[in-house]
């Protein structure tokens, strides 16, 4: 990011927002990078057009000094957040400005700006993996940039590293780092010297294709170099970083030459890896923003999945794994909780489950580790190639990744028929609960498990064979919080919002920011924001049922505003909310060589408020107001700690494929937040059975049930459900159970309801 100039048609405030972005950016707050750079994008267009002039109309001076470093800036932080979108717009805007401006630059000039798009195109084709055309763009930018000794050219090669990682192309991209490195920056005699951790960072990349390509002495050798360097420099996060690196090496060593001291050795990187990144969470992680610990998270989760390749070689390091990468998911979690601690929390006849997805020879898996009440160690237990399960035949031309795949809509008898078929299917059944599972779970009545993956895609509580339908099975975010105490659903004050109107003009001016990032997703997603027929009465049946709680409030049509649900939400220990949810398709892409660089999971899962779609449909986003865009990464910027249970009925509804970490997502917002327990939807519901299932519930927890009875007993109403259905004297009158089916009664999960 360039530094900007005085004088000219803009101001000194687009001066101090660009600097801003560019301090934040400089800090790896690429959250607060974006909605720094995109308030400097707005201002500097409002100042063009004040100044009656457009981008091919600048003067050379201002397009030099102003509106190429911002529009560049806010391409290169979009690429960081995996924003193709917005930066295939920007890179237009910039060729067209690029042009009118070509007859007042020299040469040299003009192909040092055609570089810097040139790079901003490879990285937009690499995020849509038109890795190709990535490759081409690339390479005319070093064509055009060429000098060694720039920074520029660094990167580039850099770039070009990763994206031939990405496509398995070790040797290639072995041989853009050696390029970096015979650079005279990166010399030991060059008097403009890179920095150390630029040059380790290099060498630590480089020792990864050299264990791709089976050179694993040279890789070790290499890797031990970087070790060594962070044991002295006492730089504890880069040398946990070191640890996973050797420890992912050891594994590809083993995995090819089938040394089994190579797995054992590697088993004990990770270990240390562990434990020098829990000192780390301990110590500094409270200290980080928020979006530098989703940056850390960001950084460890791509090594947490290779360490769960030790499968059954360590199941209680898997397990502490799994425990650890849930803390830093979740902020603020203990990162010092382990499966022994689980274990001693673990009520009489009870197990507990974490479920894992990991990488395996190119493929993902879905594994277990097992916790049993009286075992001397976790069990490890492999259950299936992901592919596996997504390909199990449904149907004739129906398979499990179609059904979950489909944009299912309430009513519809297709998707009806294919919930109906997928919940009643033995093959999947045994695919998530196969005999092993069964054996280690033997006589616990109750199971606590935690889900990944594919998991949050499914509601695997309802898919039970039949020795263990007599089981009390518990959904959780993360088994630790078996290890936290525990209090009662309060039922005292009850929040509803729903029959949304979200078609509101007037917003309310509010000082809460919105996520900018959520709202250019949102946008670019175009989500169909229809009204909820069954919201209305959803709303009524509950109210019915709680005359006696003068405290409760009701959030209907233009009151349901985000300004309302942000300031009312924790004064009161149950909310209810009946709105459309949505999952943008927005993908960052890393690999082990290079991790994605920022977590946007927070900023792609929204819950829409009354007014979002006539924000949606405005000419431009609007900072002033709050935008009716509810994300995950606002609602975990709250605090809700006094919420005992949120509901979000038909949430799910619209949002087309659920991707593994975008269910968690609206998830982790809540939890992060504080709320202690979620019930949500997982396709689109019908809203007479949501209208019962709903009324049964808060009944039962108005009669003292606790939360997890009391929603086990309303999904029993619900399916045993009786209804007349009386069609005059000509006919007999029809008593029947109206929504005996899955696709009624498995419509919702309960999460953390202990």
């Amino acid at each position: 990011m360039a530094v900007l100039a005085d004088d000219g048609i803009f101001s000194r405030e687009l001066k101090m927002q660009y600097r801003t972005a560019f301090d934040l950016n400089e800090q790896q707050q690429y959250i607060e990078a974006y909605s720094a750079i995109c308030s400097a994008d707005r201002q500097l267009e409002a100042e063009m057009s004040a100044g009656g002039v457009n981008a091919t109309r600048l003067s050379t001076r201002d397009f030099q000094q102003f509106y190429l470093p911002i529009k560049k800036s806010l391409a290169e932080i979009a690429y960081k957040l995996g924003n193709h979108t917005q930066m295939r717009e920007v890179i237009n805007a910039l060729s067209m400005a690029l042009k009118a401006q070509a007859s007042a630059l020299d040469v040299a000039t003009q192909e040092g700006y055609q570089a810097d798009i040139a790079k901003l195109e490879g990285g937009c084709f690499y995020l849509t993996e038109q890795f190709d055309s990535a490759e081409t763009a690339l390479h005319e930018a070093i064509r055009l940039n060429p000098d060694p000794l720039s920074d520029f050219a660094y990167k580039v090669h850099d770039d070009l590293a990763q994206l031939y990682y990405r496509q398995e192309r070790y040797t290639e991209a072995l041989n853009e780092l050696d390029l970096i490195l015979q650079n005279p920056p990166f010399s030991a005699n060059s008097r403009r010297k890179a920095s150390n951790a630029e040059r380790m960072d290099i060498i630590s990349q480089r020792a990864m294709c050299l264990a791709r390509l089976g050179q694993h002495k040279a890789a070790l050798k290499a890797i031990d170099t970087v070790l060594k360097y962070y044991s002295r420099a006492s730089n504890p996060r880069n040398l946990a970083e070191a640890l996973r690196k050797k420890g992912k090496i050891l594994m590809l060593q083993y995995q090819h030459t089938g040394n089994i001291k190579s797995r054992s050795m590697s088993a004990q990187c990770y270990q240390e890896y562990l434990e020098v990144a829990k000192d780390y969470v301990d110590t500094a992680l409270a200290h980080l923003t928020p979006s530098e610990q989703e940056q850390f998270w960001v950084a460890e989760q791509p090594f947490i999945a290779d360490a769960y390749r030790l499968e059954e070689q360590d199941p209680a390091l898997i397990y502490n794994l799994a425990l650890f990468s849930k803390a830093l998911l979740l902020r603020g979690q203990s990162a010092r909780v382990d499966w022994q601690q689980i274990q001693r929390h673990l009520p009489d006849k009870a197990c507990a489950i974490e479920f894992i997805v990991y990488e395996r020879d190119s493929v993902q898996h879905l594994a277990a580790v097992v916790v049993n009440k009286t075992a001397t160690s976790p069990q490890f237990i492999h259950l299936a190639k992901v592919s596996d399960i997504f390909d199990l035949p449904l149907l004739p031309d129906v398979d499990v990744k179609r059904v979950l795949s489909n944009r299912v809509s309430s009513g519809n008898n297709t998707d009806t028929l294919w919930i109906n078929t997928l919940y009643r299917s033995q093959e999947l059944t045994d695919a998530f609960w196969p005999a092993a599972m069964v054996q280690a779970i033997g006589d616990c009545r109750h199971v606590y498990f935690a889900a990944d993956g594919i998991c949050h895609q499914i509601g695997v509580e309802y898919l039970l064979p039949q020795a263990l339908q007599d089981k009390h099975f518990y959904r959780l975010t993360t088994t630790r919080i078996l290890a936290d105490s525990q209090r009662s659903t309060r039922t005292s004050s009850l929040m509803l919002c729903g029959d949304i109107n979200y078609t509101r003009q007037s917003q309310d001016a509010t000082a809460v920011s919105n996520d900018e990032l959520a709202y250019h997703n949102m946008h670019d997603s175009k989500p169909l924001l229809n009204p909820i027929s069954f919201s209305r009465a959803s709303l009524d049946s509950i109210r019915s049922l709680r005359d006696s709680h003068a405290s409760d409030v009701m959030l209907e049509r233009d009151s349901a505003t985000e300004a309302a649900v942000r300031e009312l939400w924790n004064n009161y220990h149950i909310a209810f909310i009946s709105t459309h949810g949505f999952f943008s398709e927005v993908e960052n892409i890393g690999t082990d060589l290079h991790p994605a660089y920022a977590d946007e999971q927070l900023s792609k899962n929204c819950l829409f408020l009354a007014g979002s779609d006539s924000t949606l449909k405005a000419p431009a986003f609007n900072p002033s107001e709050t935008d009716g865009i509810l994300s995950a990464r606002e609602i975990a910027d709250m605090d809700l700690h006094d919420v005992d249970l949120t509901v979000m009925a038909a949430c799910m509804s619209g949002m087309g494929y659920i991707t593994p970490d975008g269910v968690f997502g609206l998830q982790r917002g809540l939890k992060i937040a504080g709320v202690k327990a979620v019930v949500a939807s997982l396709w689109s519901v019908d809203g007479r059975a949501t209208n019962h299932l709903m009324r049964f519930l808060f009944t039962n927890l108005q009669q003292g049930q606790p939360l997890h009875e009391a929603f086990e007993n309303a999904r029993l109403q619900l399916k045993t459900y009786v209804e007349e259905q009386v069609f005059g004297t000509t006919r007999p009158t029809i008593i029947r159970k109206t929504f005996n089916t899955p696709y009624n009664y498995n419509a919702f999960i309960l999460i953390d309801g202990l």
